[in-house]
């Protein structure tokens, strides 16, 4: 199995790496692109929370969420960088 950041790298050079069971190539930078788009919907929900959090959220728990937003956020630079590195623009 190749991994998926290889896989989208050769197809975005133009190469049918993997076919799904019915022939139709797999689209490894589109599977990449629905993660970057998790990952951008996790930092907005987190972001929400951490602009209103309620009353029973603790300090502790307010800074586990800031630790989870620079994760997430850094994760999320790492995708799209990868991402643009191999020509997708989205």
């Amino acid at each position: 199995m190749i991994p998926r950041g290889a896989a989208a790298r050769r197809e975005a050079n133009g190469e049918v790496v993997a076919r799904k069971p019915d022939g139709t190539p797999f689209d490894h930078i589109a599977d990449l692109q629905q993660a970057r788009n998790g990952l951008d919907k996790i930092r907005r929900v987190i972001e929400r929370e951490l602009e209103n959090p309620g009353q029973e959220v603790t300090n502790r728990g307010l800074e586990v969420l800031m630790h989870k937003r620079d994760r997430v956020i850094y994760e999320l630079d790492r995708m799209n960088g990868f991402l643009h590195s191999i020509g997708n623009r989205k």
